[in-house]
């Protein structure tokens, strides 16, 4: 979980390693290392599915990457770890020791993978890091996320607003996924079943 302490965003390293591999979320429970191999394992058994047939070098070039990938993190895992236990107050890589596990700073972290490997890190999903930016796995719960920030964290949670103008919000800012008729995840069904969700006391 990313921390924030005067202006700077801590993550730990895990997060970190995620941010350096391009993953943007990791299941709780899960580590970069797990969700790797796990990506590794079902690219060999899609390969051997195909073996010897036409899609061979298509799905060969899959279990490479996926395999070079997970060693890439293992790499940069251990590169960080040992960055860690040299860090000085004139490091590049910036700490905080008060919790149980070391958090490295994001900016830092930049800075350090940047003029090492030129790798930028990537923006990550974390619990509630910044609640505009967070995304959780399935686009419905990000709707509903976004919703309730929008009208109940930032608004005045006396005045609830109507469902009209709740829906009114979704066509505008999901627009795009409402106007698949029929084949929306949107459909007017759930969109119902949410309302119902964030205002269980109100038919209107």
């Amino acid at each position: 979980m990313t921390t924030k302490i005067e202006n700077e965003t801590f993550v730990s390293i895990d997060e970190a390693l995620a941010m350096l591999v391009g993953l943007d979320f990791v299941p709780n429970k899960q580590t970069v290392e797990s969700m790797l191999a796990a990506f590794e394992e079902k690219a060999e058994c899609d390969l051997e599915n195909v073996k010897y047939g036409p899609d061979n070098d298509k799905f060969l070039t899959i279990y490479n990457i996926c395999r070079q990938r997970r060693e890439l993190a293992a790499s940069i895992k251990e590169a960080l770890e040992a960055e860690i236990e040299k860090v000085t107050s004139d490091s590049e890589l910036k700490l905080n020791n008060e919790g149980i596990h070391i958090k490295i700073s994001i900016s830092s972290l930049q800075a350090w993978s940047e003029s090492n490997f030129g790798i930028t890190p990537i923006a990550i999903k974390s619990h509630r890091t910044e609640f505009i930016k967070r995304k959780h796995a399935t686009k419905l719960l990000e709707i509903l996320d976004m919703t309730i920030l929008e009208f109940w964290e930032s608004a005045e949670p006396k005045l609830p607003p109507k469902n009209d103008v709740i829906k009114a919000y979704w066509k505008k800012e999901y627009e795009d996924i409402i106007d698949q008729g029929r084949n929306s995840h949107f459909s007017e069904k759930v969109q119902e079943v949410m309302l119902k969700i964030m205002r269980p006391d109100k038919s209107h």
